[in-house]
C-alpha cells in the first residue's frame, strides 16, 4: 500500500467545487482546508495507482498546484 499526502492550491472561487470532486475519488480523503488550500491523502495499492489519482487531481478545473508532501510505501516492491 502507498499512502501519500498533498497540498492542493486552487483558484479561490473553485475551491469548494474541487474539494467535492476530490472526495469522490477512491482512496482520497480531505483532511483540511485553509482558504484556497486543500490537504488530502491518497491510499492506493501501488505507486502507479497513486500517480493516476494524483494526475487526475492536478488536471481538475480550478487546481493551480498539486504538491506532494509525504509518501510512505508499505509492501511496495521497488526493485526485482
Amino acid at each position: 500500500m502507498v499512502i501519500s499526502s498533498y497540498v492542493i492550491d486552487t483558484i479561490p472561487e473553485k475551491c469548494e467545487e474541487v474539494s467535492s470532486i476530490l472526495v469522490t475519488y477512491p482512496g482520497v480523503e480531505l483532511h483540511g482546508q485553509e482558504k484556497n488550500r486543500l490537504i488530502v491523502t491518497i491510499e492506493a495499492d501501488s505507486v502507479d495507482e497513486t500517480y493516476v489519482i494524483a494526475t487526475k487531481m492536478a488536471l481538475l478545473d480550478g487546481v493551480l498546484n498539486n504538491n506532494l508532501i509525504y509518501c510512505n510505501f508499505e509492501d511496495e516492491t521497488l526493485c526485482d
